[in-house]
């Protein structure tokens, strides 16, 4: 799916859902990328796409019986999951020296979201408060 702002000039990124089992409760991997604007990105587009992101795990969770689903992420990409790391995901793997970037090896580590866990706390994630304020 393109996630586009609620102008749309450009996308500002893409989300995917791949490698689906459905097989009694499911799971699938996720994926999102920001495109790139070059000296014209901002943070708004950073922000735009883990809303984006957001939006498609519910997406994903309502439409599907998913019961979790896993992140494929790259050490060097693990700041843009800021807190979500400990408080989220639950690590199910490491793949050490998987990827080579920047004259050096990065692991990649292998996150699930369960279900359950997201209920917990979507409304936070959707920009929704227990009181209604958004």
């Amino acid at each position: 799916m393109v996630i586009n702002p609620a102008t749309p000039t450009r996308p500002a990124g893409l989300v995917a859902a791949y490698n689906a089992s459905l097989v009694g409760r499911g799971y699938c991997y996720v994926a999102a990328q920001r495109i790139d604007g070059g000296a014209s990105a901002t943070d708004d587009s950073r922000g735009l796409v883990a809303q984006g992101m957001f939006a498609f795990i519910q997406y994903l969770f309502d439409h599907f019986d998913f019961f979790k689903l896993y992140f494929e992420v790259p050490e060097y990409n693990l700041s843009l999951f800021g807190a979500g790391v400990d408080s989220l995901l639950v690590q199910e793997g490491l793949l050490a020296g998987h990827h080579w970037y920047g004259e050096r090896r990065w692991d990649e580590y292998i996150f699930a979201l369960y279900h359950e866990k997201w209920e917990s706390v979507a409304s936070l994630y959707r920009g929704e408060w227990p009181d209604g304020r958004r």
